[in-house]
């Protein structure tokens, strides 16, 4: 499932360009989200700041010059943007519980463009972003599966041109 989702998100990339006329919900409005659901029991959660962000920019950088090909070098200077990584797993929670996240979760997303909506086997995942106006960034990417129970969040700036490139 994962890597249909990131093999999917590779191919969207040219069209999330095309997206049109952005609503979008604030960093704060999906940071008071992940600290009200990490507070409930059960709730695994992840979470690297800018010191952890910054401390992986700098391992991928000097790693980079071992990588040979041109495609994963592209790939990882995309992710030089991201400041932060949120990363929530609620399926330990009870139904009722993962059901309340869900919904709460799909509330605070819904203004967003929705990039990708991806079903495979049963399992679905979605994923927001908000391109800029000059369609050449996307910033702060958010991929929620309901049916995993699971929200994850990368803020920062990612360019598309580079990603763009990447077949």
């Amino acid at each position: 499932m994962k890597r249909t989702v990131i093999l999917l998100l590779l191919i969207m990339m040219p069209l999330i360009g095309m997206a049109g006329g952005q609503q979008r919900t604030s960093n704060k409005e999906l940071e008071i989200l992940v600290n009200q659901i990490s507070r409930t029991q059960g709730v695994e959660v992840v979470k690297l700041g800018s010191l952890g962000t910054g401390l992986l920019r700098r391992a991928i950088k000097a790693g980079m010059d071992d990588v040979t090909d041109p495609q994963e070098k592209e790939m990882l200077k995309a992710l030089m943007g991201i400041k932060k990584i949120s990363v929530i797993d609620y399926s330990s929670c009870d139904e009722s519980l993962s059901s309340k996240f869900n919904r709460k979760i799909e509330k605070v997303l819904d203004p967003n463009n929705l990039l990708v909506d991806v079903k495979d086997d049963g399992d679905s995942m979605k994923i927001y972003g908000f391109v800029s106006e000059d369609e050449s960034t996307v910033k702060d990417f958010v991929l929620h599966s309901s049916s995993e129970n699971s929200l994850i969040c990368l803020f920062g700036t990612i360019s598309l041109n580079g990603l763009m490139d990447i077949r």
